[in-house]
C-alpha cells in the first residue's frame, strides 16, 4: 500500500489534519485511504504524534504513533512505526504495528497484524 506523507511541519504547537489524501494504491488498484491527523510535538528532534484511521473494503484500523526525524543519541529514531489499536469488521481484533518507509512523495506502509 502506498501513502503520501501526513506529517505536520513547523513550530511545537503546529497541528497537521490530512483532509483530502490521494487513494492508497496496490498493484495499480485502489487498496485504501488514510486519515490522520498529527501535531508537531519535539522541535529538538522533529518529533511528529499521529492518529490515524485507515480505510479499507474489509474495515477501518486505529492507529496511534510518533515519529522523529532526527534520532536521539542513546535511543535511535528514524523507524517510523504506528501501533495498531483496534478495527472494525475483519479487523475488529487487530492489535500490530504499521510502518512508513519512504521519501514523503513514494512510501510503502506495511502492517504487521495479530489477532
Amino acid at each position: 500500500m502506498s501513502a503520501a506523507d501526513v506529517r505536520a511541519t513547523g513550530a511545537a504547537d503546529a497541528r497537521g489534519v490530512d483532509q483530502d489524501p490521494p487513494p492508497h494504491r496496490q498493484g495499480g488498484k485502489v487498496a485504501g485511504r488514510l486519515e490522520a491527523a498529527c501535531d508537531a510535538i519535539d522541535r529538538t528532534h522533529q518529533g511528529t504524534g499521529c492518529s490515524i484511521v485507515v480505510i479499507l473494503a474489509s474495515g477501518r484500523l486505529a492507529l496511534q504513533g510518533a515519529s522523529l526525524d532526527k534520532p536521539i543519541p542513546g535511543m535511535g529514531g528514524g523507524a517510523e512505526e504506528y501501533i495498531v489499536t483496534g478495527g472494525t469488521h475483519d479487523f475488529e481484533h487487530a492489535t500490530g504495528v504499521m510502518t512508513r518507509k519512504g521519501n514523503g512523495e513514494h512510501d510503502t506502509l506495511t502492517f504487521t497484524l495479530h489477532g
